[in-house]
């Protein structure tokens, strides 16, 4: 700590065991204030804010005090390390202080009493001056010309008047005598010239440490808020009250959220059993919760309204989704609700996770229970002439035999009404209402009373209404849908739905039951219910064996667009309608075309594929993308992008179109092509049938010369072929039910290309024994390894074996004309929701933002690291993204090795430990905070000789590893090293540290050996047959070698540096190198 020698305004520095006597001043920052560095240059005298600083020290010699402190000059603040060690040790500095002046410069009174001038005071809207006036003992209060006004027990009636700060907190009682709630209140109207100090001026207050980033904003607060509840479970830090309609966690976004809590106290008896604490999918608390609107509980909070009996404090979470998933919300405008002491028998104790941000839209209003859309018995409550059968209904609404809703008041659960049928062919009880997970249950039948005991009158309203008709195990009766997905299935007579549907402008659960006529019974089942047709059957007319029953064609505007239907009324219709045949073709390619209302300009190879494919004789449909969707419209294009799996999906087949055959006779013939396929078929009909072999091999076209078939196949392998690059054509191939591939005149099917590659990886040779097999095969063998690759890759993402995270990384070097398609392009393959913050494609969001979301999601999802890994310095191509998120825009696809690679190596260390990962990210999500353990610092690194430029050969290996074990002897001699830190030799350590540790070229992959570190010695004498090759591979090219302060030796991306920090981040598997920002060094001290 300095302080300034209040005689000669020296600054001296003092370690915390021996500072003497002080007095500290509390002031306004002003123009012309004076710094540590004018103090040390001499140039002090010459600022407006010296005459402070002279005054300050004066005042203290004449208290008898040798030293004195003023932030402005005591603090170097040019040093992030000692303004974080500053900011956290304030309040303790103002506390330790003898007294504390407060010099208010815009006070000219002395008698506060007489002049409002004191209460108005800038003084007392100022941030930093709240610790400053609670953490001392004394305070005295000095106007601008240094004459004394009072002191803070003097004054302690006007400064309580003024700030709302408890007269009892200002005569000296313990800041955790009050509630974290009255706490934040008293900052609450208190402002500060950058946001983030609106948390950090609180650190002390709330006796919490944390370090200080600035850039982070708003999110300052919220890991304040997160620091408090690490050492502290008062439950007022959740009672604060916003009027933002969007979904918000349970921490507040600022103190001004607090302004209201003046009179919040914990309360004397607690409900909460279990402690809360943050994870990665949010926010874990147990609350007692009860249903209070739709999907929204009112959950109680460990506080209440002080000398108020029955006020503890509620606030309301809405569910989402996702399992146990929770946001808070506004209802009908009110943020809060008192929790009554009658709830707490109806509460039940949930686990929940909430997380602080959700990026969804908050949905319209939904009606809080049923529209009863549709009943075999009309409802008539009021008789008629000629009707005498009268329906009973009691709901907790209005009735209306015209509506026919049940609605939930607000503050009510359960059941949301209860009927009696009555009709001629008979009578039954229909009761509808929600269970205590918002899950809409149905009785259709049965007892019109619930099973319930005394007290309640068996015989009573009260009795049909209780809730407990939706408990029984067994009854044939009883329908339970499901929140998300409602309900339907046929109950031999009647067909029951519950759907969740928008009626006008509001969601509403509609109740249909239709009585089923078995005679009207159609040999189909709809596509939309997956139930048995009844009645009247719309068939699609487009789409090929697709159906809908009367309730699901109501949606079919949304679901097939401008397809017609036809309407069937009598099953035996069927037959004849089926046989007119034709279905849609889903069709892939890789033309460019432009959509006008008039006319279509098409590619020439777009014009070829359409000529083709032209069949006057078999009308078809035939959907093209780029000719079907109006590219220029982002809504439609989010809507069709949105539709792209059903499409594919319920395709008859997709042509995959590789252009015409090209006619230089140069480079090949029509006869070469011909003679490819031919080679590829019948080696995937030796993969089906063995029995086939020989008839189809009679079919086989001899080649014009061998040379031709390469350049045949180099002409529509990758290198060869837009189709093959495209992101778009990866769901082409995978989501179609039947896949052709056409090259001009030349077809096979995706099946037999898939088979033929297998074969072909796995050459057996009683294929080859065939004339010109093996000639071929040679011919083709260097370029048909990646084409192998990359068709079986297609069949590992069509078998849903690829995580979304692997999906993305497995495609990502393939091109996109707009660089959101890399993940739009994708999400046909990938289950709904597999982003939760970009749940649908959105071409409002930047590039930028898409994937720092989507990076965001893979993490809370994993769960951990994996996401960050396997960037190794790549240039950024993506304007905006932040460093820590993956570019998956990829110039150069050499400088971006096998990310499998990584990711396989990753997942076989655990350098921390299990520790959970814990992360925050700022509101502007560019700022992500992590924690984690300090190692040491890069003191040495190496030339990157193997640049990832070309393919590895022997030389550059070798050139690399000595290169790297040359720097390694330079510094163990250097530094008289004779052991590595870890106790092994240096020899192992090197060995150990290139090979990664771990053995590649065997499967499934091993940790390394000692034998396997002999194999490695050997490299210079034969290195591609080591067995280590692949993995020396792997660690060699495009990385660095780097050798720490403490010894350490490891193996980075390329742009590593000398000064760079080596840490285990938690819920990282391996340790991290990461790189300061600009300039400077890592300071351990101040980072988390």
């Amino acid at each position: 700590m300095r302080l300034l020698n209040s005689a000669t305004l020296e600054i001296k520095e003092f370690l915390s065991d021996d500072t003497p006597a002080y007095a500290i001043l509390s002031h306004r920052w002003l123009d012309g204030e004076v710094s540590l560095q004018d103090m040390q240059a001499g140039t002090a005298t010459t600022k407006a804010g010296y005459q402070k600083i002279k005054r300050c020290c004066d005042q203290a010699l004449k208290d008898g005090l040798g030293f004195a402190w003023v932030d402005t000059c005591c603090i170097y603040k040019t040093s992030s390390a000692e303004l974080t060690e500053s900011i956290n040790s304030m309040y303790r500095w103002y506390q330790d202080a003898t007294v504390c002046y407060a010099y208010l410069a815009d006070v000219e009174t002395t008698d506060p009493s007489e002049d409002a001038s004191f209460r108005e005071s800038v003084w007392f809207t100022r941030g930093w001056t709240l610790q400053e006036l609670i953490a001392p003992a004394t305070v005295e209060f000095f106007n601008c010309a240094w004459q004394k006004i009072g002191t803070k027990e003097s004054l302690k009636d006007i400064i309580s008047s003024v700030t709302n700060i408890d007269a009892a907190m200002l005569e000296g009682a313990d800041p955790d005598d009050f509630s974290i709630a009255k706490r934040m209140s008293w900052a609450a109207k208190r402002t500060t010239t950058r946001s983030e100090d609106r948390a950090y001026s609180l650190l002390g207050f709330f006796k919490v440490n944390m370090p200080m980033l600035y850039g982070e904003g708003e999110r300052a607060f919220i890991r304040l808020q997160e620091e408090i509840m690490k050492i502290s479970d008062d439950q007022s830090l959740f009672a604060w009250k916003s009027n933002s309609s969007n979904y918000r966690g349970l921490l507040a976004k600022s103190p001004m959220d607090f302004l209201d809590c003046s009179n919040i106290i914990p309360s004397k008896i607690k409900w909460n059993r279990i402690p809360y604490s943050l994870t990665t999918k949010g926010l874990s608390i147990e609350l007692p919760m009860v249903a209070w609107a739709m999907e929204t509980y009112l959950a109680a909070l460990d506080c209440e309204v002080e000398n108020i009996p029955n006020s503890r404090v509620g606030i309301y979470l809405q569910l989402l989704p996702e399992k146990d998933q929770y946001v808070r919300v506004l209802l009908e405008g009110t943020d809060t609700q008192t929790f009554e002491a009658r709830l707490a028998s109806k509460a039940q104790f949930k686990q929940i996770y909430v997380r602080q941000r959700d990026y969804r839209k908050r949905p319209m209003n939904r009606l809080y229970g049923f529209w009863i859309r549709t009943l075999p018995t009309k409802i008539n409550t009021v008789p008629s002439r000629g009707n005498d059968r009268v329906s009973e209904v009691n709901s907790l609404n209005k009735w209306s035999d015209e509506d026919r809703v049940l609605e939930i008041p607000t503050g009510s659960s359960g059941t949301a009404g209860s009927i009696w049928l009555s009709s001629e062919s008979g009578s039954r009880p229909l009761k509808l209402g929600f269970d205590p997970d918002f899950n809409p249950v149905c009785q259709f039948g049965g007892h019109l009373f619930s099973p319930v005991k005394p007290p309640i009158e068996p015989q009573s309203v009260a009795a049909q209404m209780d809730t407990s008709w939706m408990t029984l195990p067994r009854s044939q009766y009883l329908h339970r849908g499901d929140r998300l997905l409602g309900y339907c299935k046929d109950d031999y007579s009647y067909r029951i739905s519950i759907t969740n549907e928008m009626v006008g402008n509001r969601g509403i659960w509609v109740l249909d039951i239709l009585t089923l006529d078995h005679a009207l019974r159609h040999d189909a089942v709809c596509d939309g219910c997956g139930l048995d047709i009844y009645g009247t059957r719309f068939k699609c007319l487009v789409c090929s064996d697709f159906d809908y029953c009367s309730k699901c064609t109501l949606r079919a505007d949304v679901t097939h667009g401008s397809h017609d239907f036809q309407s069937i009324e009598h099953p035996r219709e069927v037959l004849s309608a089926d046989r007119q045949g034709g279905g849609a073709s889903g069709f892939g390619h890789s033309a460019n075309t432009n959509s006008q209302r008039t006319r279509i300009d098409i590619t020439a190879n777009l014009s070829a594929a359409l000529n083709h494919l032209r069949c006057p004789e078999v009308p078809r449909a035939l959907w093209v993308d780029q000719l079907c969707i109006d590219q220029g419209n982002h809504e439609e294009k989010e809507q069709q992008v949105g539709m792209m799996r059903s499409i594919y999906q319920n395709c008859t087949q997709c042509v995959v179109w590789l252009g015409d055959i090209p006619k230089d006779q140069h480079m090949f013939t029509l006869q070469d092509a011909t003679a490819l396929f031919d080679f590829f078929k019948i080696h995937a009909a030796f993969g089906f049938d063995q029995e086939q072999f020989p008839q189809v091999t009679k079919a086989f076209t001899r080649p014009s010369s061998f040379e031709g078939v390469r350049n045949a196949f180099r002409s529509m392998r990758p290198h060869g072929n837009d189709w093959w690059h495209r992101i778009w054509t990866v769901q082409e191939a995978v989501l179609p039910p039947k896949t052709t591939v056409q090259w001009g005149t030349l077809t096979i099917s995706w099946g037999d290309l898939r088979k033929a590659f297998e074969t072909c990886s796995n050459p057996r040779h009683d294929v080859h024994e065939m004339q010109d097999f093996n000639s071929i095969a040679d011919a083709i063998k260097k370029d048909l390894r990646h084409l192998i690759t990359v068709v079986l890759g297609l069949d590992i993402s069509k078998g849903k074996g690829d995580t979304p995270l692997m999906m993305l990384h497995r495609w990502r070097s393939r091109y996109a004309t707009d660089p959101r398609d890399k993940v739009y392009g994708l999400m046909g393959l990938l289950e709904y929701g597999a982003f939760p913050s970009v749940p649908t494609s959105d071409y409002t969001l930047s590039t930028s933002a898409l994937y720092t979301r989507i990076a965001l999601d893979m993490i809370r999802i994993t769960g951990n690291l994996v996401p960050l890994i396997g960037m190794r310095g790549d240039p950024r191509v993506t304007p905006g993204l932040p460093s820590w998120v993956f570019d998956f825009v990829v110039l150069d696809e050499a400088r971006s090795p096998n990310w499998f690679m990584f990711y396989h190596r990753y997942e076989s260390f655990y350098a921390d430990g299990g520790e959970p990962l814990r992360m925050e990210v700022s509101d502007d999500e560019r700022l992500l905070t992590l924690e984690g353990v300090y190692l040491d610092r890069v003191e040495h690194v190496s030339d990157v000789i193997a640049d990832g430029k070309k393919e590895l050969t022997e030389r550059d290996i070798d050139d690399t590893l000595s290169s790297w074990k040359s720097l390694l002897d330079h510094v163990v001699k250097e530094k008289r090293l004779e052991t590595s830190p870890t106790g092994l030799s240096w020899r192992e350590v090197f060995c150990r540290t290139a090979l990664g540790d771990l053995i590649f070229d065997e499967f499934p992959i091993r940790q390394a050996n000692d034998n396997d570190c002999e194999k490695f010695w050997q490299f210079r004498n034969d290195l591609k047959q080591n067995e280590t090759w692949e993995s020396l591979q792997q660690m060699v090219s495009h990385q660095a070698f780097f050798i720490t302060k403490g010894g350490y030796i490891g193996i980075g991306p390329p742009t590593t540096r000398v000064g760079d920090g080596l840490w285990v981040l938690f819920g990282g598997y391996m340790p991290f190198i990461l790189g300061a920002v600009g300039d400077e060094e890592f300071e351990p001290s101040n980072l988390s």
